[in-house]
């Protein structure tokens, strides 16, 4: 991604968004999902809408909570970054076949899980 013109991809900031998503994520829900700190979220968000990656908005649901959402430009580098991992992930198919494939994706799956918790 940075090699694509998204410096910001790399490092802290990137894998925040990696929880957003494309309709957007409450900052309290990233805090659960990243397992950060408020502070530590507050700061990483503060540099990506400096960046222009993000916006906080009213949440439509909870009046008191912000909605975390991508610009065009986010949501741009989400996109590819999406198609990337589905070429990686095609490239893992090619090399270990369809049944082995599932069960390695089965086995992430319980390992993020077990993170999770």
């Amino acid at each position: 991604m940075v090699i694509k013109g998204y410096d910001w991809f790399d490092g802290a900031p990137g894998m925040l968004t990696m929880h957003i998503g494309p309709n957007g994520i409450s900052q309290t829900a990233l805090q659960t999902k990243t397992s950060l700190s408020k502070q530590a979220v507050q700061q990483l968000l503060d540099k990506l809408e400096r960046d222009g990656i993000i916006v906080r908005t009213q949440n439509p649901k909870d009046k008191r909570a912000k909605l975390v959402r991508f610009t065009d430009i986010g949501l741009q580098a989400f996109t590819l970054a999406n198609e990337v991992k589905l070429n990686i992930e095609s490239e893992y198919e090619n090399h270990l076949g369809q049944e082995q494939f599932k069960l390695f994706k089965k086995f992430l799956a319980q390992v993020k899980k077990i993170n999770d918790q």
